[in-house]
């Protein structure tokens, strides 16, 4: 599989782990089971909010560190001083994907703050 289909995936999973506890069913006189739903969707903050660290980190790295936005940077310079603008322009590419992508996770993580605020007003430890 390869990862532009595995960050999609991780990208839906992680939206529907968001959604869950706000996506409420049929409204009911006796439908008051929202803590069950809510309780479940708390229980998957701390390894979703484990992984958006590790991605964070990943791509904050050090140039030394293959595959971090530093390290791209460096691929690029390194392809642009040995006249190679075909690659260095792949490798820009996808540094302008991973900029973006952790702007998003860095969103996504403020989000999954919130409902872990919601997680812990409603006594459900997180």
């Amino acid at each position: 599989m390869s990862i532009r289909v595995r960050q999609i995936i991780a990208g839906c999973l992680l939206t529907v782990a968001l959604v869950v506890p706000f996506v409420g069913g049929h409204a009911s006189a006796d439908d008051g089971d929202l803590g069950s739903r809510l309780k479940a969707a708390c229980l998957r903050i701390p390894p979703i909010r484990e992984q958006m660290n590790l991605r964070i980190v990943h791509l904050e790295g050090a140039a030394d560190l293959d595959g971090s936005l530093a390290w791209l940077q460096a691929q690029i310079d390194r392809a642009t001083a040995t006249n190679h603008p075909v690659l260095a322009a792949k490798i820009q590419h996808r540094f302008d994907f991973l900029t973006a992508r952790l702007a998003l996770i860095k969103a996504r993580a403020i989000v999954l703050e919130r409902v872990a605020e919601r997680c812990r007003s409603n006594g459900i430890q997180v």
